[in-house]
């Protein structure tokens, strides 16, 4: 995984869930502010693979935490958008579904970005991947 800045502001660690099934994105992540206290409003923004679009009736629940304020979806579902209140030094994991529409062979890794909403000098940025798909494997469930 690669992490964007030397000194990123926010703790960042997105984790595949084993509850993930070829057919279902179970995508957890945990963060917690570095640099001080607590953050302004904060925005998380989670980037789900090729292929993948959120489980928008699922994600009601996310925002079941205290800490979330709102949550959106952008670029037709596949760009899940969370705003916190405010990220303190505690950590806040959440889970974000994702169904998938479309067998893609070797997706690339694709990124999680949290910052603060009025100081976007204050951001992490890393990138996770899927269960790797090769064009081998996905000949052969094609033809099965």
């Amino acid at each position: 995984m690669a992490v964007s800045a030397e000194q990123p502001a926010f703790f960042l660690n997105p984790l595949i869930d084993k509850t993930s099934t070829e057919n279902y994105l179970q995508l957890s992540v945990c963060t917690h502010y570095k640099e001080g206290n607590a953050t302004n409003m904060a925005v998380m923004e989670v980037e789900l693979p090729s292929g993948y679009v959120a489980d928008v009736e699922a994600l009601p629940s996310v925002t079941r935490a205290k800490e979330i304020k709102r949550i959106d979806t952008s670029k037709g579902d596949t760009n899940v958008i969370i705003y916190f209140d405010r990220i303190t030094r505690d950590e806040i994991c959440l889970t974000v579904p994702a169904h998938r529409t479309h067998r893609v062979a070797n997706n690339k890794p694709v990124p999680v970005t949290v910052y603060d909403y009025y100081d976007r000098q204050q951001t992490s940025r890393i990138l996770y991947e899927p269960k790797l798909v090769t064009v081998s494997n996905l000949t052969s469930i094609l033809l099965t």
